[in-house]
């Protein structure tokens, strides 16, 4: 019996060691284990979002009077720039009559293309190489011209490829006879022409800038002339609201539709008013240069744009901030109420996780940072500098100096991220 028990006994011990050993093993197998990642070069900016409210130096045009918006051809482009007292606009007796000269303007250009073509057919000596170049540089042109909202500047262009692919197709040897065509357009220019289509007066613009068919109802909600000098404290900025829906601002412009024909932006200087938290006061400086970016517009397109002002709202812990650009088109001349990110800073440098970054005690009491790098099997410190954290991101300076330092983090070091009991010349795996 006493033999069961010692055989036992020696079994539960036997047991034991194993166990013990295993932990062993594996735990000197974890702290042997590292997670690394590749240290690179790259950019982090400083940012902030907000919802803004757009000031711009607008001035409302009115004067569509008996006959009406529908009876008005308009010469310059949505989003187009104008000069003082030019002719921006035609007014005829009629809705159909306006219609009718649009179409007679459409009519002559594509009359002239045909005629141009049919006169020149014999003479055309451009090689199909050279014309499918200036057909993929055209292209390019609108692709870029549609971009940058450049309407008069799409026409212009759809109309030299309309030029150029009818030569393409002489080129290529197709009869292409342009007399059927030439003479039914004529025909109804003709027919256009017998009715009265001249118009009964002209607009002139009352000064130079950006022409925009359409008013959202806020022209007047700030005094641009003196946006810099308003207290801000006594406005909530984010209470500021547009419809969701731009219907309820469509009807209430269609019951002036006969007066209002659009607006005239007269400077290319505008402003935005956004709240920012208070904790962000280190970074908003006045007069400092800063980038936009208008989310509606495209998240990665940044524009130049200068802080002017910052005003302090000690009760809700906030600052309303306003800032100034000079730069316009039409997707800015639409703009306001919007969601901007603010850059304040890029800062360029190795890009590291705050989970790497160690501290280091210097003989002079002082601290040093630094990384832990997997060298092989093993462990080496190598020094950084930290420039900027954002969240679980470290940006560390990295310049010649910190290049040619054999001791200072280098770009492709496999930086340790995730491990346990580190330090100089420790085997790892």
């Amino acid at each position: 019996m006493w033999k069961d028990k010692i055989k036992k006994i020696w079994l539960i011990f036997a047991f034991a060691v194993s166990f013990f050993g295993i932990v062993v093993i594996f735990s000197n197998n974890c702290f042997k284990k590292v997670t690394v990642n590749t240290a690179e070069i790259g950019e982090i900016k400083n940012f902030a979002e907000a919802q803004a409210f757009i000031v711009r130096d607008e001035e409302v045009l009115t004067g569509g009077g008996l006959f009406g918006r529908d009876c008005i051809k308009y010469l310059c482009p949505d989003g187009g720039r104008i000069a003082k007292n030019s002719v921006f606009a035609e007014v005829y007796s009629s809705p159909q009559a306006a219609k009718a000269s649009s179409a007679i303007d459409n009519i002559n250009a594509e009359l002239n293309i045909l005629n141009n073509i049919n006169n020149n057919r014999n003479n055309i000596s451009k090689s199909m190489v050279g014309i499918n170049s200036q057909i993929n540089s055209e292209i390019n042109d609108l692709f870029s011209s549609i971009n940058n909202s450049e309407l008069s500047r799409v026409q212009t262009v759809k109309s030299n490829l309309r030029y150029l692919l009818t030569e393409r197709q002489v080129l290529l040897g197709k009869n292409v006879n342009f007399n059927e065509k030439i003479n039914d357009l004529e025909q109804k220019r003709s027919d256009l022409l017998s009715e009265d289509v001249h118009p009964v007066s002209v607009m002139t613009s009352p000064e130079t800038g950006y022409f925009i068919l359409n008013i959202d109802g806020y022209e007047n909600s700030f005094d641009y002339k003196n946006i810099l000098n308003t207290d801000f404290n006594k406005i909530k900025i984010d209470d500021i609201s547009l419809p969701d829906d731009t219907q309820e601002v469509d009807e209430e412009i269609n019951a002036k539709r006969n007066e209002v024909i659009g607006k005239i932006i007269k400077s290319e200087v505008w402003y935005a008013l956004f709240s920012l938290d208070a904790g962000m006061s280190a970074y908003v400086t006045p007069g400092a240069d800063i980038e936009i970016s208008i989310l509606s517009i495209g998240p990665e397109k940044y524009i130049p744009a200068k802080i002017e002002s910052v005003f302090k709202d000690d009760a809700n812990q906030k600052i309303n901030v306003i800032i100034s650009c000079d730069y316009m088109n039409k997707d800015l001349a639409y703009l306001r109420k919007e969601n901007l990110k603010i850059v304040f800073n890029s800062y360029d440098g190795l890009i590291v996780d705050s989970s790497a970054l160690h501290e280091s005690e210097k003989e002079d009491g002082s601290y040093k940072f630094g990384v832990y790098v997997k060298v092989g099997g093993y462990l080496k410190w190598k020094s950084v500098l930290p420039i900027f954290f954002q969240g679980n991101t470290v940006v560390c300076k990295y310049g010649p100096e910190e290049y040619a330092d054999e001791s200072y983090l280098q770009s492709g070091d496999n930086v340790v991220v995730g491990g346990r009991e580190l330090y100089e010349g420790k085997n790892v795996k």
